[in-house]
């Protein structure tokens, strides 16, 4: 990610997550770093947008903006995501338009999108290309 400060960082992670399947648990190793549950709550709203724009992807050339400008939309209204008191106070000195609470969520869903249309990409060119034998046997 971009430099971003250590305030900023630290909303990103946490260490103890109760949703973490049993399974995740047992492979974890100590090594795996669990997303915070704003992280979590952003990028399944951008998941959401993503699968209600699924039609117009391939058509709009516009669509990593469009997707975005939605998910910005939609989690820009909840009150939920970052909102600790170490990120509430660290953002009352800063721009209230551009704090780095919404940088942090910006960065988050365009990231996440673009991931998610990189990896749609991929799954369409092989559903078209379809088995071939030479991709197979190349690596």
């Amino acid at each position: 990610m971009k430099n971003i400060c250590d305030i900023c960082d630290s909303q990103l992670t946490e260490t103890e997550n109760e949703e973490t399947s049993s399974l995740l648990k047992l492979k974890n190793r100590g090594m795996l770093l669990n997303a915070s549950k704003s992280v979590r709550n952003i990028c399944i709203t951008a998941e959401y947008i993503f699968r209600m724009e699924h039609g117009n992807i391939l058509t709009n050339k516009t669509i990593l903006n469009k997707i975005c400008m939605k998910t910005m939309n939609e989690i820009g209204q909840d009150s939920s995501i970052f909102n600790s008191d170490t990120m509430i106070d660290h953002i009352k000195n800063q721009d209230i338009f551009d704090n780095h609470r919404n940088q942090l969520m910006k960065l988050i869903k365009e990231y996440y999108t673009r991931l998610r249309l990189h990896h749609f990409s991929r799954m369409h060119t092989l559903n078209i290309e379809g088995n071939n034998i030479r991709r197979k046997f190349q690596n």
